[in-house]
């Protein structure tokens, strides 16, 4: 969902998808639960690939300029890595500051240890360490947002 609100808005500061869904046609023959794609759609994307191709954060990538950290298992048979690749070269060639970080041999991000991709970020953790990756991202591109939103309420924020 991440990857789609970030196509739709510019409310985010930055952002995180963790095993992303980025593109609805390349999906469809590469997962292994597509059994509930027919019902939700309507049809195959083999039969209306538009509906599928409306859905898609691909299909509007050019309207994302957040800061975006994207995870994944590369084992992941449900949103296959391949997705997050996809939507990680497209940040990377439209200058949207972005890092990939996958993790091996595992179906979901956060039960291995990483390995890196990209850093442009700067918010790669050497392991063990995993939440500092999305610590880093907070403070790097929220403190701002977040302080103002803090003041506004009168809290002080040091």
């Amino acid at each position: 969902m991440t990857m789609w609100a970030l196509t739709q808005t510019d409310r985010f500061k930055a952002a995180v998808a963790g095993a992303g869904l980025s593109d609805w046609l390349s999906y469809y023959g590469t997962n292994n639960i597509d059994t509930w794609m027919i019902p939700y759609f309507g049809a195959s994307v083999y039969d209306d690939p538009k509906v599928y191709e409306r859905s898609s954060p691909m299909t509007f990538i050019r309207n994302v300029h957040a800061p975006t950290l994207i995870v994944g298992g590369d084992r992941d048979a449900e949103v296959p890595v391949t997705q997050s690749y996809e939507y990680w070269n497209a940040l990377r060639r439209l200058g949207v500051k972005t890092e990939f970080v996958v993790y091996p041999t595992r179906a979901f991000f956060l039960q291995t240890w990483p390995i890196r991709v990209n850093d442009e970020l700067g918010l790669y953790a050497q392991p063990p360490q995993r939440v500092p990756v999305f610590v880093g991202l907070r403070d790097r591109h929220l403190r701002i947002a977040i302080a103002a939103y803090d003041q506004s309420r009168g809290v002080h924020v040091s």
